[in-house]
Order: structure tokens, then sequence, then C-alpha cells
């Protein structure tokens, strides 16, 4: 079908300016091709432009590659079928135009400004557009500078050698932040503490059974009088000066001196008089009484004076009054009775024995013990003053009323304890059901069996020339030559008689180096034309292998070109399983991608050969590796990619070293412009034998003596991928790296590069589990919504140092509690960079395919290169894994990102606490960053409380209160030993959250081992909840990788200011990359195949024989690389 292209790869703004130069008749592109510098040349044959009304028209596209079928890409109309070979180099059918997949239109559903293209050709950021509208006014930087503005710039550039504005902001937005913070852990203690006081205006008030748990340790000398506490310790020292107390012994003293918690109103007794509020109502003679049993001891005192006489002239003796609840009245046998709001101790009236009230008083005291007697004492004023005259002689405290302060104060204190508790709960239930019920699905494979050892005939094939598109002109095509010269016709006769591998003459990587430099065709060859190219010999094989491969492509001639036959032969033929009985289910492609920096050759080898040894076909594998860079890791004798290239088998129909091509790198100014060589290599285990791709970005010439050329950043390895994925799945513009690639990756596999659907992404010091690659692809095929998944991380250094003990139980935890637990709801927040699998694109039924990794949203938001504010280098440059979760979550809230235990890895963590310092440091900055982000998706599932947005928010309060948090749980812990009362709630949820996983070991893995660990890991709270935040938090300013990834020669943990640092100058490097369709690449290219051949030809025949035997045409028309006709456009 025609080629219509996509209207929102458009450069909006270039359109009225591009020139309509297509030929009447010529199928028109409504794309054009993206504009390069004079410089390097043009590109012939640009498409013509379409008005800005056309493009506003124009519905959304969908991608249609080729169908999976039974595990086999079935070739269709949209593959790429000009001048290709299949799997095993049966020829293809020409066409005019190479195409990378078949476009359908469908109804639209965005076109949206963001993936517009910019003057380079590259996709505008969302958040550089988002950003822009907002460029000339930063609330946030302005919010920073208004709370650092009592510290002038001067200081800092004097004091903190701050010379960059840059970084000056930075260092105010990390003071903004720990203000915040600090803030925050402030307003917590306030609610612990401090918030019943404030808002409860009865807040003083003391519990009467707080008070008889008093002590003279807590609280020494706190006694009542008349229901009100006192703090009578003047009143001990003014005792221990009486003559009495002198002449006493110890043992009568000491009691009085540890009194406290006591009621001594009898001790008070009004001495004379009756109080004012008794006058006239005693039926008999007033008596006062002295009650002396509250101390066992013979040094008991009567005071005659009055206590309101004493408290005027002490006032600092009072304390609160004594408050007693319902529970404490009423119950049997109660000597307590409730007055208005006071509570009577009605005990010396009733031991007296007499009704000093008379009858009617004596009966209402005795009918309401226990209860409220407010209704009896009132109506009358008689009654009223009996009332008061109580209160005066027998209150000993009031009952227990609330406020609406104080109610206020238990609604969002009980709230609170419900709501964490809730949670903590609802995790750990999750986490149970998540191991009994979902886990031991995840991943499941059919039923084990012996998998017969897959030869290398992939390899074998390559190395016979058998090749999936022509990379040489081959004159085996061309009729009998006749020459007079007897050495030619030796020539010719070899040449006939071989089957001319690709490398014969010039390859493919030289072409490409030429023509992607802005050569034309004819240059390329031009240099060359004196030079006669003498093919190299055929490699020896053995009969039985030419044997083989013949009755290999015998049979493939009979197959047809769909249907189940095929692949059952194919299976026969490669020595594998059918894909039928497999016990991986149905396998699709996968790329392994390892990113490599500054680790050592074991830490690689471990990393390569777990990848090799996993049980998934080699041929639907890849290893593709990137080395950021020319680094020599600390202790390393080698740079990274020399280890790498050493241990790989290069394939020999490519030259070394490779040809560096450009691309555009993640950067600013001169470094967004970066080089990389790509080598095709074999990486060879045992009898396993895998393809492999190594990318070793070099770096430009003006860099070569700068210190880490090439180095980039990890985010700019991943991107690398992911844009080249982005690329060929939507046929967007391709740098010359990207489409060096393209060809290195079709001649490897055999297949086009856009049939790959599953990324594992690992880091270099990883070890994988054989099944885990297996398992992983399994829960991605089963549920087509799982768009991301990451196994469990194991330590492979558990009980070397501390440092590393105490982080077993932690990595158990975000394992099995929170990824589980995240996992029910498919909305797993953090997929581990060092092991998890993203999807590419997903099936939609019908031949259509979503993008997910290769999203143009999600490539162009993770390749944002301008990272100028405090937040984005947190999210880009230390937690850019992390991001990556985060940024398909938000793109694709209703997908699933789940967790796979059966999948598991091994790594090695830091065993120095300088080294585990650094690697958290970057971990927690970047999961509060990220989870700012991630709390502003609406659509993930769940509403208000009930939701994962809650759980986030829950978790990015709880992640910056967690010194304050620490600190209130030692404090909970002392006050519970050494204070009166038990604080019975807090101490529940403590227990809860402390407790609960033990009981989840229990569950789960039932490994008693691991409580072990546990108990190591509660000792080590403080560090993990004090000491690392706060480090954490003051370094927000430091973007560095720190002590996690030393460069030989480096000093201070590395560039403060991130992986390479930023271009200099303001010339944008990435402007010198020309970018070209696919389409137009090759074409180029095979214009040099036919240019090349022709030359060829002529040198064979001679000067004087061209043109003799045959027609220019036919020579044209009749090109054959490796065993596929080609008709050159």
């Amino acid at each position: 079908m025609r080629r219509t292209g996509f209207p929102h790869q458009k450069s909006y703004d270039n359109l009225a300016e591009l020139e309509d130069s297509s030929a009447p008749g010529s199928p028109r592109s409504a794309r054009p091709l993206p504009k390069v510098p004079a410089h390097m040349g043009t590109v012939r044959g640009a498409p013509p432009a379409i008005s800005i009304s056309e493009v506003q028209g124009m519905k959304s596209i969908k991608v249609d590659t080729p169908r999976r079928h039974a595990g086999r890409h079935t070739p269709r109309g949209g593959q790429i079928t000009v001048g290709t070979t299949d799997y095993f180099g049966s020829g293809a059918s020409a066409a005019n135009t190479p195409s990378l997949g078949e476009l359908r239109r469908k109804p639209s559903v965005m076109v949206r400004p963001e993936r517009a293209q910019d003057e380079g050709g590259g996709r505008t950021p969302a958040m550089a557009i988002l950003s822009s509208a907002k460029e000339g006014w930063n609330i946030w930087a302005f919010v920073a500078q208004a709370m650092t503005c009592y510290i002038p710039s001067m200081l800092l550039r004097k004091f903190g050698h701050m010379e960059e504005k840059a970084v000056q902001q930075a260092w105010r937005e990390k003071l903004a932040l720990c203000t915040i913070i600090i803030c925050m852990c402030g307003a917590l203690g306030f609610l612990t503490y401090g918030f019943t006081n404030t808002v409860c205006t009865n807040s003083n008030i003391i519990g009467i059974q707080d008070f008889q748990a008093y002590t003279s340790n807590t609280y020494p000398h706190q006694l009542a009088v008349n229901g009100i506490v006192y703090n009578m310790t003047e009143l001990a020292a003014i005792h221990d000066n009486l003559p009495a107390f002198k002449a006493a012994t110890t043992a009568q003293t000491q009691p009085v001196r540890d009194a406290t918690g006591l009621d001594v109103t009898p001790y008070f007794w009004p001495p004379n008089d009756p109080p004012a509020a008794c006058t006239g109502l005693f039926a008999l003679p007033y008596a006062p009484t002295c009650g002396t049993g509250a101390f066992t001891t013979s040094l008991n005192h009567c005071h005659t004076t009055d206590f309101a006489t004493l408290e005027a002239t002490y006032p600092s003796f009072y304390v609160g009054p004594v408050v007693y609840q319902w529970p404490d009245v009423n119950g049997d046998n109660s000597t307590l009775m409730v007055y208005l709001d006071r509570v009577l101790n009605m005990a010396p009236y009733l031991a007296a024995g007499n009704k000093t009230f008379g009858d009617w008083t004596d009966e209402a005291i005795r009918l309401h013990l226990g209860t409220d007697a407010s209704r009896a004492f009132g109506g009358s004023p008689a009654r009223l003053q009996m009332g008061q005259c109580l209160i005066a002689l027998y209150a000993v405290g009031r009952i227990e009323e609330k406020t609406l302060g104080c109610i206020a104060s238990d609604i969002i204190l009980y709230v609170s304890l419900i709501m964490i508790l809730s949670v903590v709960l609802a995790r750990f239930t999750m986490a149970v059901v998540f191991d009994w019920l979902i886990s031991w699905r995840l991943g499941k494979l059919q039923e084990q069996h012996a998998v017969a050892s897959r030869a290398a005939l992939r390899r074998q094939v390559l190395d016979q020339g058998i090749v999936p598109f022509p990379m040489k002109g081959n004159l085996n095509a061309v009729p009998n030559v006749p020459s007079k010269s007897p050495l030619k016709s030796a020539k010719s006769a070899d040449m006939l008689a071989s089957n001319t591998p690709p490398a014969a003459g010039r390859p493919l990587s030289t072409i490409a180096a030429a023509i992607m430099t802005g050569k034309s065709a004819r240059d390329v060859v031009g240099a060359s034309t004196e030079t006669a190219v003498v093919p190299r010999p055929a490699p020896v094989i053995h009969p039985d292998e030419q044997s083989h491969l013949a009755e290999i492509r015998r049979k493939l001639s009979a197959l047809p070109r769909d249907g189940d036959e095929k692949k059952e032969v194919l299976s026969s033929l490669s020595g594998e399983p059918s894909m039928y009985s497999s016990p991986y289910g149905l396998e699709v492609y996968t790329l392994m991608m390892v990113a490599a920096y500054s680790e050592g050759e074991e830490g690689l080898r471990n990393t390569m050969e777990s990848l090799a040894s996993t049980i998934y076909s080699d041929d639907h594998k890849l290893i593709f590796i990137v080395a950021d860079g020319l680094i020599t890791g600390d202790g390393n004798s080698r740079s990274t990619p020399d280890i790498l290239i050493d241990m790989l088998e290069m394939d020999k129909n490519w030259p070394l070293p490779p040809t560096p091509m450009s691309y555009v790198a993640i950067s600013e100014g001169a470094k967004r412009h970066n080089m990389a060589q790509i080598y095709v290599a074999w990486y060879r285990h045992g009898d396993r034998c895998v393809p492999t791709i190594l990318v070793v970005k070099c770096g430009t010439p003006a860099e070569k003596n700068m210190p880490k050329p090439g180095n980039r950043g990890k985010r700019d390895s991943q991107i690398v991928l992911m844009s080249f994925l982005q690329k060929v799945t939507f046929d967007d513009p391709m740098t010359p790296l990207d489409y060096d690639l393209f060809q290195k990756m079709h001649y490897l596999m055999g297949v086009t590069p856009d049939v790959f659907e599953i990324v594992l992404m690992v880091d270099a010091d990883t070890k994988v589990a054989p099944d885990s690659v297996a398992r992983m692809v399994a829960s991605m095929v089963t549920d087509p919504l799982v768009m991301g998944l990451c196994g469990e991380t194991r330590i492979a250094n558990k009980s070397e140092t501390w440092v590393t003990r105490i982080q077993v139980f932690e990595y158990y935890l975000s394992h099995h509690l929170a990824k589980a637990f995240e996992s029910v709801f498919g909305g797993v927040t953090c997929l581990p960079g060092c092991f998890c699998m993203y999807r590419i694109k997903a099936p939609k039924g019908d031949g259509f395919w979503v993008p997910i990794l290769c999203n143009p949203d999600i490539v162009a938001t993770y390749s944002e290169n301008r990272v100028d504010t405090l937040h984005k280098k947190n999210l880009l440059l230390l937690g850019e894994d992390r991001f990556l979760t985060t940024l398909m979550l938000g793109t694709f809230p209703h997908r699933k990102q789940i967790f796979v235990p059966r999948a598991f890895c091994k790594t090695v963590v830091p065993n120095e606490f300088k080294v585990l310092l650094s690697q958290r440091r970057r971990w927690i900055n970047s999961t509060i960053h990220n989870l700012m982000e991630l709390v502003l998706v609406r659509e993930l599932c769940g509403v208000f409380c009930f939701s994962m947005q809650f759980i986030i928010v829950l978790e990015l309060v709880g992640t910056v209160v967690l010194p304050a948090a620490i600190t209130f749980t030692f404090l909970l812990i002392v006050v519970t030993i050494i204070g009166p009362t038990i604080p019975i709630i807090p101490l529940c949820l403590l227990g809860a959250v402390l407790g609960l996983p033990a009981v989840l070991i229990l569950l789960t893995t039932r490994r008693r081992v691991y409580i072990y660990w546990m108990l190591i890991y509660l000792l080590a709270l403080p560090v993990w909840n004090a000491v690392l935040p706060m480090y954490a938090f003051w370094h927000f300013d430091d973007f560095s990788w720190g002590q996690t990834r030393k460069v030989a020669g480096e000093e201070g943990g590395g560039d403060k200011q991130g992986h390479g640092g930023a271009g200099e100058g303001e010339h944008d490097g990435g402007l010198e990359v020309p970018r070209r369709r696919w389409v137009d690449w090759e074409t180029e290219r095979r214009k040099v195949i036919v240019l090349e051949y022709e030359m060829e030809r002529d040198q064979m025949r001679g000067n004087d024989d061209t043109g003799d035997e045959y027609s220019e045409t036919q020579s044209r028309d009749t090109l054959v690389g490796g065993h596929g006709a080609v008709k050159p456009s």
C-alpha cells in the first residue's frame, strides 16, 4: 500500500518552507525529510511538502508489523521484501521501494503538539513543551529564592565556591527542600505531642489512674487536696527542718519523703469554722476531723492552716485537677458520687455513722452513691446550697468532660491510627495473598523436558554468505564473460565458482561510513577506480555441512510461505524442539540489554555467562551491550570496552575496528553530538553461541583527549536502544548509528529489528538465574496488558561485612512486601534497573500493535536533555531507572507493572558504609522526586483513601519524615519504660509495624534464617531511618554516582553535576548529525553496491572488453547479494 507517513512527526513550523520536488507519478510521502546542514550534502528525491490543513485533516496511524504465527514471524506484504532473504537465505521478490512496515489508518485517537519534530528532526519532549510555557515564570524557583533570601549570592560565591548561577540555584532549592522536610517533621512532632495540648483546653488535667501510678522516681511529692494536685516539694523541704523530723528515724521520715500520688485532703480539714457554703446546714454540731491513714508512719500531723491560704502563698504548687471517668465512679460498693462536674468521696461521711445534714440529705447521699446526684441536689436554693457544701467538704476531683477541641483531637488520633493500621494490615494481607494465590502462576512454564543443545547453525549460515540483505555485488549472476586474457579468465572463473561472502570487496560499514558523512554514491567508489578488487576466497566448509545446507535450501524451496508445516520443518532443521512443545510457551524475540560503565572483567563475565546460559532460544534473544564511554574502572588495568571486546568472538564478515557512527546524545551544547562503534559479535559459553551487539560510545574526535570520552550516562545508553526502536516502529528519520545498528541486527538475527517485542534490562554486575528470562517472557506472553515487570534481586555477598548483613532483610521486604502488594493491583512503582523487563510493543489484534517502550511520549520525555532544575536532575541523573517506571505508569495507567518472584538474579551489594551511603543517597533522593511525579497521576486504580495514589502519598510523606519517626519511636520506648503509664495504642501500632514482617516470613518463605536477618535489620533501624535519609536530604544537589561506580584516576566520587557534564558553548552538536529515513539510507547504500559491481565487472573484463557481451541495462538489473536478487532503484 502507499506510504502516507505520520502527521504527528512533522515540524509544523517548516511545512510552508518545503518545496515540492517529487516527480509526476512518483509515490507521494506526506512527511518531508528532515533538514541537514548544507556542508553534508542534500538528499535526492525529497518528497513533496503538504499544507498545514492537510496535516490537520490526517488521522493517526497504527503500525502493523508482521504477525507472529506460532512463534515465528510470517512475512507479509508490509515486511521488507526488497533485496532480502528469509532465515535460510531463500530469495525474495524485489520491489521498487523498501518498506519497514505496513501502515494502516484507523479513526483518530491522538495527534498532539508534543509529538512534533524539532529543527533537528527529533521529537520535542513533552516536558520541554510544558516547561517552555512557564519559562518566564518558574514558581518553584521563586519559592526557593524566597525561602533562602537571607543568604545572599555573594556569600555562596565567597564561602561556598559556587560561581555558577545554576549551582547556586540548586543549592537554594536543596535548602528549601530541607526546610520543607524539617517543617514536615516538626508538624509530625506537633501532631504527636503538641496538638492535643493545644486544642484541648483541659489538657492539664490528671487522670486518677495516672495519678495513682505516680512514683517517687517519676513524679515526686505530687499530692491531691480537694481534687487538685499540688507539687509539695517545697513543703517536704520545710518538713525536713521541723524538730520532730530531725529527731525521727529514717524509717519514720522516709514514707513522708516518698509520698506521691496520694489524696491528703483529710490532713487539710477546715480547722475551726465550717466552710461558708455550709452555714446553717448542719443538723449536728460541726466537728472537724483529721484523717491520718494515708501515711504508714507515726509522724502524722493535721494542718490547721486553710489550704486556700497556703495555695495563695505558694501559687507554684498548683499542678491541675484530678479527673475521674464514669467507670471509676459507678463501680460496685462505690463511695463516690457526682454532683455537677465534681466527684465527691463520701467515705468520711459514711464512716462517721451519723446524719450530719439531716434525714433527707442522708437518704439522698446513700441513694446516689456511684451515680450522678445533680438532679437530687438541684431545683431549690436550699438544695443547691447543700450541693455546694458537699463540694467544699468532700470533693476529690472532677468527672471527665470533653471540649470540642478534645473531641477533634481524639478524632484525628483515631482516624490516623485506623488509617495507618489499615495500610499496614492491607499491605501485609495482600503480600500474603500474592504469595499464596498469584505468584505461583506468574512465569509458569510448561512441563520441563530436556531441550536439545542448539548448534551454531545461524552462525554457519552467515559464514557462508547467506545474509538477509545484499551487502556486496556478486558476479555469480553475470553470464559467461569472454576474455582474451588467461589471467582475467582465471579470476572470472574463481569468482563464478565461489560463494562470495559479504565481506568480499568493500564491506557495509565502509560504505555506510562514507555515505553517512554526506558523500554521494559515486564519490564512495571513485577513489578506488584504479585499484583492482580481488575477492577473498570462499571459506573452507566441511562437505557434510555443504550437503546439510543444500538439503536445508532444497526443503525450504518446497515449503509454503505460511503455515504450521513450515514452522515444524524449521524447528527440525535447526535441531531445536518444536515451539509447540517448548517449555517456555510462545517464544518472542527478546533483547537483553546490558548497560556497562566501569565494571571489572569478573562481574561482566558473570553477567554475560548467565545471560547466555538462560534456557531460551538463542535465535530469539540478542545480547545488546552498551559501553558508556572509554572508561577504565577503579582497580582495572583495561578499559571496560576492551574487556568486553576480548570476551566476544567478532564476526569475521565485518571489519575491525568498526567505523564510529554519529548520533544525538542526551547532553547540552557540543556534547549533543556523540559517536559510537557497533561490534557484530557472538558470545560463546559452553555449547551456546548467542548473537551479540556491542555498542561502544567512543565520543567525537574533539573529546578524544578529554576525561571519559563518549560518556553520557546510563539514560543515554538506554535511549540509544529506545530511540532506535521508536524509529524502526514509526519509520522515523534515522541517524547514522541507527541505520548501522539496523543493518547489523538484521544481519545477526535474520529478521528486521521491528519484530522484537521485549527488552530485558540488566546491569553489568548482575547474575541472572537460568530460567528467569523464560519466566519473565512467559508472564508477558500470558497477559498482553503487562507492560513491565521485575524479578527478585537477591544478595550474593550476604555475610561479607556488617554493611551487607543489614541489607539482606531490607531487600526481602522491598520485594516480598512492597512489590508484592503493588503487584496485586498491577502498579509496581519501581522496577529496578538492574533486573527488569519492558514490553516494546503490545499486540492489539488484527495485526495491530500498540507502542509501549517505543512510544513517542515515553522516548521524548525520557530523552529530555535540558536538565536545569534540581527536580529534573534527581529524576534523570540519579533515578533514571525509577523514572522510566514512573513514566510508564503515567503514560499507561491502565496497563500493568508486576513482580515475578520466581524469576530472580543475584547482585553484589556495597560492602563498605561509604559506598552504601552514596548508593542510598541516590536511591532516596530519586524515590522522593519520583513519588512527587507519580502522585499527580490520577488514573491509578482505586478511589480516595482506597487508591494507589493515596498509598503513594503516604509513602512520600513517610519517606521524608523517617528521621522524625525513628526519633519518636525511641522516645515512645523510653516513655514506656520509665513513664507512669503505658501508651497502649502507640505500642500496638509499633508492634504491628515491626512484628508483621516476622509473620510474613513464616507465611511466605518459611525460612527461619530470615528471622536472624530481621533482627539484624531492626538493630540497624537508626541507620536506615535516620543516618541515610538525613545524609541524602543534605545532598539533594549532588548528582554524581559517588562511590558506587568509581573510575580510575577520578577523585571525590565523580562529577557532581552528572554524567559527562554539559557540553561547552551554545552550539547544539545534535544539528551536525544527519537524519534520513531508512529507505533513503538503503537506497544510497544500494547505489554504491551497483557502482562497485560495475567497477569490479569492468576491471575483470578489462577496459577493452567493456560492454561487448552484455548491456549496461542487464548489468544494473541483475545484481545478486548473497542469495537475493535485487533491482536497485
